[in-house]
């Protein structure tokens, strides 16, 4: 998705923040008339020189600093009492769309809840929606409009994805040597207010599995995850497609291809659908970096670029798709225009004012990429990219979000057309840590 988003993430907040040079400008040479002269002799001549004409320089050109990001906090868990045990269990996912925002998370109770704006700024909790309850939401994704589903046209919305907090039924009493896992839920909204439970039937195609990542794209929803057995070691990758999120297909060509290979990360441009993870031997993890292409989700095949090093993040932009690897240190950044060449970028060690410790603070909306972190000298700050080749300075105005060394867990957060929302939790004494919500808005300077 756009997941935990990655940043997810990975729809605009307006049209793209490019710096522009004003001309400059010459001040003309200063003109003298000729002076004066008499018809008397030369010995008694006499000259006036005709004064100066009065000129006004051209003020300088003053070059435009580029846009402003100013982050203002809208929600706490310490803050409004009534709302406040709402928030205590913090935030798993969060979504940009044309209507607003949208996050997702738990309650003081354990208990699943939604939280809606339609600017960013005012946020109104939805709680009493069937499976929420007992049950966890952990993407939040936009569904396809437009695309037919058994011959209906999609009517499009959002769709939230998780789990029961129980265990299945193979699993009940903590059977000793058993593989648990929670059945996979769904619910769908058309505005973000009026949440709906899927029917438990729409995830049967999943059986025993765990879904890991999920993206809409140009041929629906793609979701990457593993097939769980009740008991042994026999855990399969598996991929699913759906046309708009109630009906699934298993779409096993991934697995029987590449049964070695785990995805780490998806997202979905324009023309299909990026991979990235790594390969894995014997259930761990190598540092053999991979990365795949798909352009309907279901057939799958290998790209190039990636080797003993790779992205593990991949997000889309408007320049095709952008991946980070080690986003946790200094990062090193990957670019592809397709999917299937990807080109590792030359380092950043040494340029000051451009990314390089970027941790969690990737979001893209699609077209642009707001990276948030510090430069090669630690410098703190925040840029954009709509290719993650050429990145434009942010002014950071006002409060700021915690750095990651001051977060616990990870930072849930989206990019979208009206601002982007981040999500932290912090610690400084004992008892639970605090989740604030933060709001931020993007303002070109004057030029």
């Amino acid at each position: 998705m756009e997941r935990t988003q990655r940043l997810t993430a990975r729809a605009a907040v307006g049209a793209v923040l490019a710096l522009a040079v004003a001309g400059c400008g010459f001040l003309p040479s200063p003109t003298q008339e000729a002076a004066a002269v008499t018809a008397t002799p030369s010995a008694l001549r006499t000259t006036t020189p005709a004064p100066l004409p009065l000129t006004t320089p051209e003020p300088t050109p003053t070059l435009p600093t580029g846009p402003t990001l100013s982050w203002t906090p809208v929600l706490a868990s310490n803050g409004n009492a009534k709302l406040a045990p709402k928030l205590a269990g913090g935030i798993s996912a969060a979504l940009a769309f044309p209507g607003g925002f949208v996050l997702a998370g738990s309650n003081s109770l354990g208990h699943a809840i939604v939280w809606f704006s339609p600017d960013g700024t005012k946020w109104q909790p939805i709680e009493n929606v069937p499976g929420f309850e007992d049950g966890v939401i952990r993407n939040l994704v936009p569904l396809p409009e437009g695309l037919l589903a058994n011959l209906v046209p999609t009517p499009g919305g959002l769709l939230a994805v998780g789990t029961a907090q129980k265990v299945d039924s193979l699993c009940a009493g903590a059977a000793l040597g058993c593989n648990p896992i929670a059945p996979i839920r769904f619910w769908t909204s058309t505005d973000g207010l009026d949440w709906r439970p899927l029917p438990s039937t729409v995830a049967a195609p999943f059986g025993r599995a765990q879904m890991d990542q999920i993206v809409p794209g140009p041929s629906g929803l793609v979701a990457f995850g593993e097939l769980v057995p009740a008991t042994g070691t026999n855990i399969t990758g598996m991929v699913w497609t759906s046309p708009d999120g109630r009906v699934w297909t298993r779409a096993p060509q991934f697995p029987t291809a590449f049964p070695t290979d785990t995805i780490a990360d998806l997202a979905a441009g324009p023309g299909g659908y990026a991979a990235v993870g790594s390969r894995s031997v014997g259930g761990n993890l190598t540092q053999s970096r991979r990365a795949w292409y798909s352009v309907d989700g279901r057939t799958w095949q290998r790209a190039s670029g990636p080797g003993a090093q790779g992205p593990t993040v991949v997000m889309t932009c408007e320049g095709g798709f952008f991946g980070v690897d080690s986003p946790s240190g200094q990062a090193t950044f990957w670019t592809s225009a397709d999917g299937v060449n990807w080109r590792v970028q030359p380092a950043v060690v040494g340029r000051p004012n451009y990314p390089a410790y970027v941790g969690s603070g990737l979001y893209s909306d699609g077209t642009r990429i707001l990276a948030m972190g510090a430069d090669s000298f630690q410098t703190r700050g925040a840029w954009l990219s709509t290719d993650g080749l050429e990145w434009q300075p942010i002014v950071l105005s006002g409060g700021q979000p915690p750095t990651d060394s001051a977060v616990i867990g990870s930072v849930v957060g989206t990019l979208g057309p009206k601002g982007a929302i981040v999500t932290t939790a912090t610690q400084t004494s004992a008892g639970s840590p605090t989740w604030t919500v933060w709001f931020g808005t993007l303002s070109q300077q004057p030029s």
